[in-house]
């Protein structure tokens, strides 16, 4: 069985296991936090805090796995991405254009993450790190993943292993990312750019990809980097 490894970006984050499929797989089950086999719709705000400031973001997720995220302070020009699963086709509004991408595989696009209960620790509803989500009462719990490298991350299985909150090594002050807000229930917003904006259409691949083709932490981290906003 795979060891865990953790992608961040888009406040999000999952592991990885390569389930195997023999005959110990049964006595493996026991030892997984599972999550829902479909996406579970809402819409979420996060803060990114590090040396550079605070920065702040909003992301729609629909109940096909497609993400509309929006940068919403003032540090820099407004940027957009969205992953369009029924179309697979990836967005991205930055400097004022947008860009069309084939969207990175996805496999079938469903959730299909775990993690191993040795590996992490169940967080109280009352810590302080998680309380955006605490208001959705106890359906919801939670657990926290300490990384070798020090990093630390908190998941909630029941919104398919959404981040809630994490820190990272990142420059001398680390990096905090923390869900603000959440809000469960079918996006309203569209997961394409705007009616009449012209888009210029590029040939290669953008998105986040899929963590079940990761197989190894070195291309976790690629992931990483691809997806880290800035």
């Amino acid at each position: 069985m795979g060891c865990p490894i953790i992608s961040c970006g888009a406040g999000t984050a999952v592991f990885w296991f390569n389930d195997d499929t023999s005959a110990s797989l049964q006595a493996q089950e026991a030892e997984l936090v599972r999550q829902p086999s479909r996406w579970v719709p809402l819409t979420y705000e996060y803060m990114v805090q590090d040396k550079e400031g605070l920065r702040s973001y909003r992301v729609y997720r629909a109940s096909d796995g497609s993400t509309y995220q929006e940068r919403l302070d003032g540090f820099d020009l407004h940027q957009i991405q969205i992953d369009n699963m029924s179309t697979r086709k990836h967005y991205l509004f930055h400097r004022g254009q947008w860009d069309e991408h084939p969207l990175r595989s996805q496999g079938d696009g469903q959730p299909r993450w775990a993690l191993s209960r040795r590996a992490v620790t169940p967080v109280a509803l009352d810590d302080p790190r998680v309380q955006a989500v605490a208001r959705l009462g106890s359906n919801v719990s939670l657990y926290e993943f300490k990384a070798p490298s020090g990093a630390i991350g908190i998941f909630a299985p029941e919104l398919n292993m959404l981040q809630i909150w994490g820190r990272y090594n990142r420059g001398a002050e680390g990096e905090i990312h923390q869900i603000t807000r959440i809000l469960l229930g079918e996006p309203t917003i569209a997961f394409e750019p705007p009616p009449g904006a012209r888009v210029n259409v590029r040939s290669t691949p953008g998105g986040a990809g899929s963590i079940s083709e990761m197989p190894s932490a070195t291309r976790a981290r690629e992931m990483r980097n691809l997806q880290s906003p800035r």
